[in-house]
């Protein structure tokens, strides 16, 4: 059974346009509470963030109150699904915080622990996010029916189209190369493209949307020739 649909999007629609208190919290309890749940337990282990952060319990108990801080910035009036939206919120939060927690050091120095922080991401976290990215647009419209994640496809398409059209028209480069874990998903190559072309200011479009060589391990390859 799925746990995100049209009943989740109707509840937090009704959770944000619903100004009795109590009725917001019996639509969270009843309805957005369980779901955001499955969708942090989701993304928490399909992703593999279980190797970073270990306490799960923890990590949901911060998540859940994150979204919680969120639910009432959702715009409803701009018809978009809630599922792709407090996914990413969910996903960039663990993101960020297998980051910070990747990179603290524990040095012991006269038997006082002093921890170095270093926020960058490598290229190997770069290759692991695009990756998650590429499987998470797939998850986005696997957990949908038919009407709703063709909704979701025709917006994103729309976006990336305008995204690549404006590149063209500034830019005229000689091609534009895909890369990272996105750049594995068929569509963008065909519906992708087309979306793009018609775009652009110019009647005549040359410009090919190409897959880069090297697939998701870009980043890594790269990694390697400098290091």
């Amino acid at each position: 059974m799925k746990y995100w649909g049209e009943d989740q999007e109707s509840a937090i629609v009704e959770f944000n346009t619903n100004s009795d208190i109590e009725e917001k919290h019996k639509v969270f309890v009843a309805i957005i509470e369980p779901a955001f749940r499955k969708l942090v337990e989701n993304i928490y282990y399909t992703y593999n963030f279980d190797k970073i952060l270990w306490d799960r319990e923890q990590i949901e108990h911060e998540v859940m109150t994150h979204l919680y801080e969120k639910l009432s910035k959702f715009d409803t009036s701009k018809n978009k699904k809630s599922f792709s939206y407090f996914g990413t919120i969910t996903k960039n939060w663990m993101i960020q915080r297998c980051n910070a927690d990747k990179n603290k050091r524990f040095i012991d120095d006269d038997n006082q622990d002093i921890i170095v922080q270093n926020i960058s991401i490598n290229a190997y976290e770069e290759d692991v996010v695009g990756r998650h990215n590429e499987e998470f647009i797939g998850e986005i419209i696997d957990n949908f029916d038919d009407e709703i994640g063709k909704q979701w496809k025709d917006e994103f398409l729309e976006n990336f189209g305008y995204g690549l059209a404006n590149v063209i028209d500034i830019l005229d480069p000689d091609a534009i190369i895909l890369g990272g874990g996105l750049s594995n998903i068929d569509f963008l190559y065909t519906e992708g493209k087309n979306s793009i072309y018609s775009k652009v200011f110019s009647d005549i479009v040359e410009t090919p949307i190409l897959k880069n060589k090297l697939g998701d391990s870009s980043g890594v390859f790269g990694a390697a020739l400098l290091s």
